[in-house]
Formats: C-alpha cells, structure tokens, sequence
C-alpha cells in the first residue's frame, strides 16, 4: 500500500504538473526606476503563479511596450501556451511580429469580432499580402455581425479601390 501511494505521489508531482519555461534575463540596470520596478512586479508575479497565463502574458505585454521584443516573444509564447482560449496572447504575438497571420487567425477562431480588432487586423495583413479575396471575407463577416463598423467599412472600400471595384468602393 505505501508503494502504490509513493508512486501516485511521484505520477502526481512530475506527470500531472505543467512544466514552464523560465523567466527571461531582463537587463533592467538602464531603465527609469519605476519602469525597473514595474517589469520587476511582473517578474514577481510569473514567480508567483508560474502556472499563469495571464502572469506571463501581463509580463510579456510590459516587456513589449519597453522594447524587450525577445523577452516578449518568450513571454507571451508561454501565456499562450498555459492559457489556451484566450485570444490576447496569440493577438499580441501576432503585433509583436511572431507569425502575424496565423496569430491573428487563431484570436479571430477564438474570439470572433469581439473585439473587432484582431479580425480587422487580419483582413488588412491580407489585403497586404495580396489576398484580396480573403481579406474582403473577413471584412464582410465583420460587417454582418457589426454593420455599422466605421473601420470595417473603411478597409472594405480600400479593398474594393484596389481592385478598380469604383462602384463597391463609394
């Protein structure tokens, strides 16, 4: 008996437990002090609930925003890897450059268009990239569920504009 419950013990701590990638190095000696301590919360924060989707996205997101890009990538990758159904962390991953499209795919599968941003990022990364048709797709199924999408409409007509649709773009 105390060798099966020893080894559900072992099962339980090393099999059951997520595994996490480790904090980031953040070179910290330069920046404001409240920027320092700040980024330094975060940390704490990810030390805390290592486990934490939402920890490391939060620390992923400020290390963004002071241009810890690599840091970021690292951060925000493993939100998006705990936290698996929320579209912020495959979104920011999308603005910070790591694989835009199929990013911004993923936010949109997740959440739709609410928020309207992330589907309105992914048509104009289309429309970008020469695929008109999907972009002009994306926009509409926005619009049905939003009709009155000043942005939306706005890429629509830019769409329509670039493939001298005159009529459509007015």
């Amino acid at each position: 008996m105390n060798r099966l419950l020893t080894g559900l013990a072992a099962v339980l701590l090393v099999g059951c437990g997520v595994s996490t990638s480790p904090v980031p190095d953040i070179p910290t000696g330069s920046l404001d002090p409240a920027a320092a301590k700040l980024i330094q919360q975060h940390i704490d924060g990810v030390r805390s609930h290592p486990r934490s989707g939402d920890a490391w996205g939060k620390l992923g997101g400020v290390l963004k925003s002071y241009n810890y890009r690599e840091q970021a990538h690292v951060c925000l990758t493993e939100a998006k890897r705990l936290d698996r159904k929320n579209p912020r962390w495959p979104y920011s991953l999308a603005i910070l450059g790591v694989e835009p499209e199929t990013n911004l795919r993923r936010a949109v599968a997740l959440c739709g268009n609410d928020p309207e941003m992330p589907r309105l990022r992914l048509a104009r990364l289309l429309a970008e990239s020469g695929q008109q048709n999907e972009a002009r797709a994306e926009v509409q199924d926005l619009l049905r569920a939003k009709p009155n999408s000043a942005p939306a409409r706005l890429l629509l007509a830019q769409i329509s504009s670039s493939r001298n649709e005159v009529n459509e773009a007015i």
